[in-house]
């Protein structure tokens, strides 16, 4: 159905929507959190960029990248914590600790 298009454009166009630009004014800036919204100007990038044109292809370039965006939102990854084994305290006299970083020579 889509074989002819330029996916690895419409990739790249598409991605341009994770952000970058100037600032946008309040009326837009309200309308933009409605997932339809952000399809849509996704959906016009994607057709004057990789979407050769093609209405179609566009939104679904747009909303399959939306939905995957969304679905990642959910994923978390922890860091990695390594086990410390922690050793017992060892019995020091004040001189030995007063003395540890003197070098003897």
């Amino acid at each position: 159905m889509f074989a002819d298009k330029n996916h690895i454009h419409a990739i790249a166009t598409v991605l341009g929507t994770l952000g970058g630009f100037q600032a946008q004014p309040d009326w837009f800036a309200t309308i933009a959190k409605t997932n339809v919204w952000q399809i849509l100007m996704a959906a016009v990038l994607v057709f004057q960029g990789g979407g050769n044109l093609d209405i179609v292809y566009s939104v679904i370039v747009a909303a399959v990248f939306f939905t995957i965006i969304k679905v990642s939102s959910y994923i978390v990854i922890a860091p990695i914590n390594p086990i410390v084994v922690q050793k017992p305290p060892v019995q020091v006299t004040e001189s030995e600790a007063e003395n540890f970083f003197i070098r003897r020579r």
